[in-house]
């Protein structure tokens, strides 16, 4: 049974795990699928035919690989072409909403589309993100209402240090994205919904709003709606930061615990009701009636993947002890695991996910050489702390590139804390200001009291260092803490044996990781903006920090930060930032403030904090890579993009030139100056590829073989041009946009001629001879 349920997960998973790669796959050999299924049938009969169990197992990985492609090719919809940047009358509701500055962006979920009066039942029920500037409304969290707005496709950044973007972007639900036409929004005044589910969200909408009146004095009032409503969105960002630094963000959601509490609560209160009836039935109502209480908990709360599985994982345990079947924690292990992947196919890209069930895996093995009295030893508590916190360690630094180095104290403090102080108390003081307020009042204040402790052990934790975590690195410590568990338990060796080991494996491989890279540069996929990262003999240096915006989106935060610490970057010598256009400036904040920066430039350094001008003449070495700036000249005035700090960057024979948006007239002034210097193997388009930057003298003067435009895709600016990208690839250059190939990084090995070209998209791989004439 095991055997055939992991067979149906890893063919799951497979066609998940490929994704993107996987539609284009099956897009261009559309027989794949029925000669799976010949072949998943010829299993299954060879299996019935011979009696043998074995061969249900290819059958149920190739069952599971047809489904799962059914399944995400429904996920993976896209906006029809006809319907992009299209006026489109749109009715519905605003789902969550973020406001910064002049900008409001919101989910909004769609229950009516009209395009010129006509309905369009494909975008009905669909979730997506809008931005409304300068509303002359304001817009409102579950208000309904009707809008117009342009819609364009979504795509996901393709960037090295997150290879997951496409999953990313099904998981979240979101369809599309647009803007709101000015003067469009009115109230929606739908009718009322009187069917089961418009009667369960008016019932929902009561109860909660029933939990924030009585929680309204409480000053930790949104911990404690995030941890029994599930209500995440109620914490600042602020507050996530501490957490994620501190290694407690699984502690504020809602968990087995939770969701185990009411069950045995319900279970005994229904047992304790019904013990007039035969204890038969009366096992099998209790049974029944728990399950649809914890249900029904879920459904009323801010429920996600923690919650249903949950909810799932305790059901079936309920159904098990009603049946009387000994199953093995194995067997009940791979069940809801398997269960939670058909629920939630796209639940591996979600830490949560890992962290729920490493966790009860790495106790699993870890005790279960034990017998259970084990577990009543005074150190089985610091134990299993220190085997959840080197564990999960490894699904942190996954998803963070980042270890909190006081984690393991904080855990042995806040775990014990929250799960067995906050979580009872909490669901006992709302069931008992149901009937005895007074009482629930004063668990409520009690409540408040422990989740100001709380977070007074989050802000001390924070406060300790965080340890960068290479993505490859981490990837080995993983495995080498998984095996060790396993050995060291089966051998009762001492868990510092292997956790000093996993330490210095880590320590090892992130010197090694860093050290080893002669010359790299990365052109990273910032959308409409530029960024890029020099790394050579364990130096760094940063050209331009990618775009930032009103609504708090800055790539600095989302992109450069985390490439950053995913290559073991700790300080950068240099950081230029060409000049102070938001799409070139606006990371550089978050740049900055999370990483030590020894000297920074920039071709305008009174619109861009704490840098020096960027003059003509000056040289930079970056390890084996010398960086010369071309351009401003001294003297030179004007702003904007002709300020811009031209660098050419050279490492033996091969040379890259980063424009950042001069246009045309300082290309000019440039061939004037120094024409001699501009040819190179490499060019980043000037302006992202704009056709008023673009100079046929000074692009003929570079002679670039390559040429890198960094744009965002379908750009309200049309950029790149077709008559730039046309002109090179007539002349044999290759025109690269990170719209379509995702981030570029281009690699040197030492002595070496040869030139490697890597891409984030599904390009692969491309190499390149380097011109010793240059």
């Amino acid at each position: 049974m095991r055997t055939w349920m992991l067979a149906l997960t890893a063919g799951w998973l497979t066609v998940f795990l490929f994704g993107h790669h996987w539609l284009s796959f099956i897009s261009q050999y559309v027989w794949i699928f029925p000669l799976l299924s010949i072949l998943a049938l010829l299993s299954v009969i060879a299996g019935s035919l011979s009696g043998r169990g074995r061969y249900y197992t290819p059958a149920l990985f190739l069952f599971g690989v047809i489904f799962a492609g059914i399944r995400l090719q429904n996920i993976a919809e896209s906006l029809p072409p006809s319907l992009l940047a299209e006026p489109l009358q749109l009715h519905g509701e605003i789902c969550s909403s973020v406001r910064a500055g002049n900008v409001q962006s919101f989910s909004f979920c769609v229950a009516e589309a009209r395009r010129d009066g006509v309905l369009l039942p494909e975008l009905a029920s669909k979730t997506l993100r809008l931005s409304c500037y300068y509303c002359d409304v304001e817009l409102h969290e579950s208000g309904r209402y009707s809008l117009q707005a342009k819609l364009k496709d979504i795509r996901p950044l393709q960037n090295f240090h997150d290879p997951w973007g496409w999953q990313k972007l099904w998981r979240s639900g979101l369809y599309a994205r647009g803007s709101i036409a000015q003067g469009s929004v009115e109230l929606w005044r739908m009718g009322r919904d009187d069917g089961l589910m418009g009667r369960l969200a008016e019932f929902r909408s009561q109860i909660r709003g029933l939990v924030r009146s009585t929680t309204e004095s409480m000053a930790h009032q949104q911990s404690f709606l995030a941890l029994f409503l599930g209500a995440r969105s109620e914490l600042d960002e602020t507050q996530w930061d501490v957490l994620r630094r501190s290694g407690l963000t699984h502690l504020l959601v809602i968990s087995g615990l939770h969701i185990g509490l009411i069950a045995i609560l319900v279970m005994f209160a229904l047992r304790w009701a019904l013990c007039w009836l035969p204890r038969r039935y009366a096992d099998w109502i209790a049974c029944g009636l728990t399950i649809l209480a914890i249900l029904s908990y879920v459904a009323l709360i801010d429920y996600g993947l923690p919650a249903l599985r949950a909810a799932l994982a305790v059901s079936l345990a309920l159904l098990v002890l009603r049946l009387h079947r000994r199953v093995l924690p194995s067997t009940f292990f791979i069940a809801v695991f398997t269960c939670s992947l058909l629920l939630d196919p796209l639940a591996p890209w979600s830490a949560g996910f890992w962290l729920s069930f490493v966790a009860v895996g790495l106790l699993f093995v870890a005790f279960s050489h034990r017998p259970l009295q084990s577990f009543s030893k005074p150190g089985s508590l610091w134990r299993s702390q220190m085997v959840l916190t080197v564990g999960l360690a490894g699904i942190l630094a996954i998803s963070f590139q980042q270890i909190p180095s006081a984690a393991p104290l904080a855990n042995l403090i806040a775990t014990p804390l929250i799960t067995l102080i906050v979580v009872p108390l909490g669901l006992l003081a709302f069931a008992l200001t149901l009937v005895w307020p007074a009482g629930g009042e004063f668990l409520l204040r009690m409540t408040d009291i422990c989740l100001d402790g709380f977070w007074r052990v989050a802000d001390l934790a924070a406060l300790g260092p965080v340890l960068p975590a290479p993505l490859e690195v981490t990837l080995a410590s993983v495995s080498f803490v998984m095996v060790g568990i396993c050995v060291a338990g089966a051998m009762r060796m001492p868990g510092a044996v292997w956790f000093i080991g996993m330490l210095a494996l880590l320590g090892v491989g992130m010197r090694e990781q860093y050290e080893q890279v002669w010359f790299r540069f990365t052109l990273l996929d910032v959308g409409q903006g530029l960024a890029s990262v020099i790394e050579s003999h364990g130096e760094t240096a940063l050209y331009d920090a990618g775009p930032g915006f009103a609504d708090g989106w800055s790539a600095g935060a989302t992109v450069v930060d985390p490439y950053l610490k995913s290559i073991g970057v700790k300080g950068l010598k240099y950081a230029v930032i060409s000049h102070g256009d938001s799409d070139h400036a606006g990371g550089w904040e978050d740049v900055r403030t999370n990483f030590i920066v020894a000297s920074a430039l920039s071709g305008e350094p009174d619109r861009v904090e704490r840098t020096k001008p960027c003059i003509a003449g000056a040289n930079y070495q970056v390890g084996v890579a010398r960086m010369e700036v071309l351009w401003p000249l001294q003297g030179v005035k004007g702003k904007g993009n002709n300020r811009s700090c031209v660098i050419r960057l050279t490492v033996g024979e091969l040379g890259i030139l980063m424009t950042g948006d001069i246009e045309a007239s300082a290309q000019r002034a440039l061939l004037a100056e120094a024409k001699n210097k501009l040819a190179s193997d490499i060019m980043v388009s000037p302006h992202h590829g704009s056709a008023s930057s673009f100079l046929p003298e000074f692009a003929s003067a570079v002679s670039p073989r390559v040429v890198i435009a960094s744009a965002g895709y379908l750009n309200a600016f049309g950029h790149p041009h077709k008559l730039v990208r046309n002109w090179f690839e007539r002349r044999g250059a290759a025109f690269y946009n990170t719209a379509e190939v995702g981030a570029v990084r281009m690699s040197v090995e030492e002595g070496g001629r040869a030139l490697k070209i890597q891409f984030g998209g599904p390009l692969g791989e491309v190499l390149m001879t380097l011109n010793k004439n240059r």
